[in-house]
C-alpha cells in the first residue's frame, strides 16, 4: 500500500496503481475487507491526480458503498467523489 503511495508522489501512476493492485489482492486474500477499500480509494486518487476523473469517480464510488470502512475513510472518499463530478462538469 505504501509502495503505490510513494509511486504516486514519483509521478508513476503505472507503478502505483500495480502496486495498490497487488495489495488488494493481498487484502482479499485475507479478508480485510478495510483495507482492500482504502487501497480502492487511494487507485481513485491516483487516477484523480493523473486526470484519469472517470476512473477516479469508479473507485471512489466503490469505496464509498463498502460498510467496513470508518466513517473518517468515507468523507474522505465522498469529497474526492465531489471533487471529481465537479471537474467533469457534473455538479
Amino acid at each position: 500500500m505504501m509502495r503505490g503511495a510513494v509511486e504516486s508522489q514519483s509521478g508513476n501512476s503505472a507503478r502505483a496503481l500495480e502496486n495498490l493492485s497487488a495489495a488488494i489482492t493481498v487484502f482479499r486474500e485475507l479478508g480485510d475487507t478495510r483495507h482492500e477499500m482504502i487501497c480502492l480509494g487511494n487507485m481513485g486518487m491516483v487516477h484523480h491526480r493523473f486526470g484519469r476523473l472517470e476512473k477516479a469517480v469508479e473507485h471512489y464510488e466503490r469505496g464509498i458503498a463498502n460498510v467496513a470502512l470508518p466513517q473518517s475513510s468515507r468523507d474522505i472518499f465522498v469529497g474526492n467523489l465531489a471533487l471529481a463530478n465537479q471537474e467533469l462538469g457534473r455538479w
